[in-house]
């Protein structure tokens, strides 16, 4: 499966110095030029940077897994879900995020 990580949108007006003026295409063209895959394996642990975003491509149903009541989960599909900044690991079909 494959790890899509990309700039915020707020970083790269920032970085490259952007700003109302400029064109949104302008700025899309930069965030997919800034764009990276990454191919990341099941139980491997991977980072998703301060500034960037990440979403899991994967041939198979990920899923997380959200309290409903206390000490019951419920699976949660998360298919293109945009990731926030963080440590996670896929188990099995479940993402999960470290928390140091």
């Amino acid at each position: 499966m494959e790890l899509i990580i990309m700039p915020k949108l707020d970083y790269l007006y920032e970085v490259e110095e952007y700003d109302e003026f400029d064109s949104e295409d302008a700025i899309l063209i930069e965030q997919g030029n800034c764009t990276d895959c990454i191919e990341i394996e099941e139980g491997e642990v991977f980072e998703i940077p301060h500034n960037f975003l990440g979403e899991i491509d994967a041939e198979k149903d990920i899923y997380i897994l959200r309290e409903e009541f206390h000490g019951h989960y419920e699976k949660e599909l998360i298919n293109g879900v945009t990731l926030y900044e963080g440590r996670y690991v896929i188990e099995g079909d479940i993402l999960r995020e470290i928390y140091s």
